[in-house]
């Protein structure tokens, strides 16, 4: 199997959690979108982090060397796309930046890992 079904469960809650508390605090408490992005960028991966930690069963083989990096370039590399549209292009809805970004991140990530499960066999 390339990819595990929990990777893939794991990295849609965390891009559905972000778009949500991205959306929240834009219009309820009307941060600006960078500062919401920032928040809600961090209030995912804490989530996305406990939840791991609390689900992950004890036969798991350990992940790849460089996941860990990989994964946070990736989150850079989302954040940093993010900040790119909303600075260049305001007038456009947030969350078409947020859906931009995460695909070249996740597209990056992928990448990436099979990059990285290629060099580990």
């Amino acid at each position: 199997m390339l990819l595990r079904p929990r990777i893939i469960i794991l990295s849609l809650l965390l891009i559905a959690l972000d778009a949500v508390l991205l959306h929240i605090l834009i219009t309820v408490f009307g941060f600006g979108p960078l500062v919401a992005r920032l928040l809600s960028l961090g209030g995912a991966i804490a989530v996305c982090a406990i939840i791991l930690r609390v689900t992950r069963p004890s036969d798991v083989p350990p992940s790849p060397p460089g996941l860990r990096p990989l994964v946070g370039v990736s989150l850079l590399l989302s954040f940093s796309l993010f900040a790119l549209l909303a600075t260049r292009a305001p007038q456009v809805q947030p969350l078409l930046h947020l859906s931009l970004s995460w695909v070249a991140a996740l597209l990056f990530w992928l990448l990436g890992y099979l990059r990285l499960r290629r060099r580990a066999r």
